[in-house]
């Protein structure tokens, strides 16, 4: 028939579509001849949110939950076409943890310059960013589908929330390690899931 089940991706009323077309077409060239990053930061909780399950007629899945409020939050970048990633494990996002993103970043580069494409947070606009060789270009207002990262950060998601909840900080740490691991020793795996259709 064609169709399949899907749940939709959300969309910000607020987006402005002529803008983010405007930078699909004159990002593309940029993206073709320079070592580009894709940034961004996500949050994950020791609990997994309720999603869709297969079940059987009359029998109501149970989803279990530890309901200790443990978060730990993920920043990374991601290179689609090398399949290079970066990531640092934080308890939170701010201005203090961009930055130490920013310090680590620049000591893998070893000097490069590259571009980083991210979002408009408040802290990525701070005046006093030290952002080494690092340009910053920022997405158009509310349009996280042209950050290929956010992808991934579902696919981990995805794979944490399939196993039984966290009970602490370290073990939910202790998994987020393992699947960054897992990531960074498989470039071919990022390349496949960070792709850029502009």
């Amino acid at each position: 028939m064609g169709y399949r089940r899907l749940r939709p991706r959300k969309l910000a009323i607020k987006r402005d579509e002529a803008k983010a077309r405007h930078f699909k077409d004159n990002f593309k060239i940029l993206y073709e001849n320079l070592e580009v990053w894709y940034f961004d930061e996500t949050g994950i909780e020791g609990d997994s949110p309720l999603r869709l399950i297969w079940s059987r007629r009359g029998v109501r899945p149970v989803c279990y939950y530890s309901g200790s409020h443990i978060r730990e939050s993920l920043i990374g970048a991601v290179n689609p076409k090398s399949g290079g990633f970066e990531c640092l494990i934080m308890p939170y996002n701010n201005t203090n943890t961009f930055q130490r993103f920013l310090d680590y970043f620049n000591d893998k580069l070893c000097g490069r310059h590259v571009l980083m494409v991210l979002d408009n947070a408040s802290w990525h606009k701070t005046e006093t960013l030290r952002w080494g060789t690092v340009l910053p270009i920022f997405l158009p207002p509310y349009s996280p589908d042209l950050n290929p990262i956010e992808v991934l950060w579902k696919v981990i998601k995805d794979r944490l929330y399939d196993e039984i909840p966290a009970r602490d900080n370290e073990e939910l740490q202790n998994r987020i390690q393992a699947e960054v691991r897992y990531f960074y020793a498989n470039p071919q795996e990022i390349k496949s899931i960070c792709k850029v259709n502009y």
